[in-house]
């Protein structure tokens, strides 16, 4: 909901007080290194059995040395990495505290339901934070919406009493006087309040219902002086009149 002073029935239930009418009421993983060496060595045997063995000892140990191709380097690399530390692509031990924007609290409560499952995803700090940026904006863009959504209802609500064939055109501030009439006698702060957060102080058919709450109320008024209502009744009654209730 957008900021407002209030509806039309707190307006001018305000305006009444001022003139005795009315009341107001969203860990960083650590680096491993890790090192190691693997090479093929061998000897070629030496020694002579017969003439010529010298240069076939040589050919024999040519072709039993193996020659060094790396693979022991890159095992030991990885042995290495896994254990002196984590990957910065790894899910850490405990996720550091995740960024939110300003005036955005995150939910302790939600914090540790997702935690286990970024864990289980095993995804990084950066990772996990990407995500609840991404739920950040989609929970923003909602409450863009619904404050949309929230005041071209209200404005739609005003333009209907303001035009209301009953109670608006030019006497609808006075006939809006008339409800906050009713509001003073028989509502009370929680009333206003009830008026104000659910926007329905501006809502034609509630204005209504206190406008002729009202009339009743000045009708009594002005036949005080002369005893009392011409029909003998009170307030309360001609309220319930059309019903099964008794006052």
């Amino acid at each position: 909901m957008t900021e407002e002073t209030g509806t039309v029935l707190n307006a001018a239930v305000t305006a009444a007080e001022g003139t005795g009418d009315g009341q107001v009421a969203a860990g960083e993983g650590g680096t491993g290194e890790g090192t190691g060496e693997g090479e093929g060595t061998a000897k070629a045997t030496e020694g002579a059995a017969a003439e010529g063995g010298e240069k076939s000892g040589e050919g024999a140990g040519k072709e039993t040395a193996p020659k060094g191709d790396g693979k022991g380097e890159k095992e030991g690399n990885k042995s290495g990495a896994e254990g002196d530390g984590e990957n910065a692509n790894d899910a850490p031990e405990q996720y550091a505290d995740f960024t939110m924007p300003e005036g955005v609290v995150l939910d302790p409560a939600l914090v540790e339901k997702f935690s286990p499952i970024a864990k289980e995803l095993n995804l990084s700090q950066d990772q996990a934070q990407s995500l609840v940026d991404l739920q950040t904006e989609t929970l923003k863009a909602e409450k863009v919406k619904g404050d949309k959504l929230w005041d071209d209802t209200q404005a739609e609500w005003k333009a209907a009493g303001e035009t209301d064939a009953e109670f608006g055109g030019e006497k609808y501030d006075e006939n809006v006087g008339l409800a906050a009439r009713a509001i003073k006698q028989f509502g009370n702060a929680e009333f206003n309040t009830m008026l104000l957060a659910t926007g329905t102080g501006n809502h034609p058919e509630m204005i209504r219902f206190l406008w002729n709450i009202g009339k009743l109320i000045a009708d009594d008024k002005i036949l005080i002086g002369g005893g009392g209502a011409k029909d003998g009744k009170t307030v309360a009654q001609r309220l319930y009149s059309k019903t099964d209730m008794k006052p």
